[in-house]
């Protein structure tokens, strides 16, 4: 029989932005997740709108099972820092997107020079594009002032490239009524519900008590023109 104490230290949360849990972690790595990245794209854990806090807890559990073949008892973190924004060799990556639909993904190295990787519409490479034209730095890029899905996506990029990336919603489930979590709304946000009412029916938050309505607004006026 299994030991239930182990069952509940695995439903332990790792990334709440997007409800990861450290059981899932733990099976993508045995499934053959070997980096930082391989594990982001297997889980969506580590890239959610806080801009990837819950990083400093991945990065043992991954260390430990590649260099013995277990997982740490308990979530450990790396309190140096080192790995929340960073890949290998001093390599800085910085992350927009749409899960399943639209990802921009931007390595810097300490030189300067930077890789785009694109997944997503002809409008978002388009724009990209045009932006790498005008300025050979991403931090020097001005801000697309459209709603489109490519330039919210891109402005949040530029903004986590300067370092002045700031998500306004602490909390991590938005609406406690109906259990929405912030990410949630913040991707039907950029995904086009551009309102109140059609955040409402994309994601039945602020559909029971209306007390999550100041958030909602919060959300929509950070992500919007």
């Amino acid at each position: 029989m299994s030991n239930p104490n182990h069952r509940k230290k695995d439903s332990v949360i790792i990334c709440r932005c997007n409800n990861i849990s450290k059981a899932t972690i733990q099976q993508a790595i045995v499934d053959g997740c070997k980096t930082m990245n391989e594990i982001f794209d297997a889980t969506t854990a580590g890239v959610g709108p806080c801009g990837g806090s819950c990083r400093r807890k991945l990065q043992p559990i991954l260390d430990q099972y590649l260099s013995t073949g277990t997982f740490p008892e308990k979530v450990l973190e790396d309190k140096t820092g080192k790995n929340t924004m960073e890949g290998k060799d001093d390599t800085k990556i910085y992350r927009a997107e749409v899960v399943g639909r639209e990802l921009i993904e931007c390595e810097l190295d300490s030189s300067g020079e930077y890789a785009l990787r694109v997944i997503g519409s002809l409008a978002t490479l388009e724009l990209l594009r045009g932006l790498k034209a005008k300025k050979s730095n991403v931090a020097e890029w001005p801000l697309p002032a459209g709603n489109t899905e490519a330039e919210i996506l891109v402005r949040e990029l530029i903004h986590k490239v300067r370092g002045d990336w700031q998500f306004p919603i602490d909390d991590p489930e938005l609406c406690h009524c109906r259990a929405v979590p912030a990410f949630k709304v913040d991707q039907a946000i950029v995904a086009g519900a551009h309102t109140v009412e059609k955040v409402r029916r994309m994601t039945s938050a602020n559909t029971a008590c209306g007390t999550c309505l100041p958030d909602v607004e919060k959300l929509l006026k950070f992500r919007l023109c």
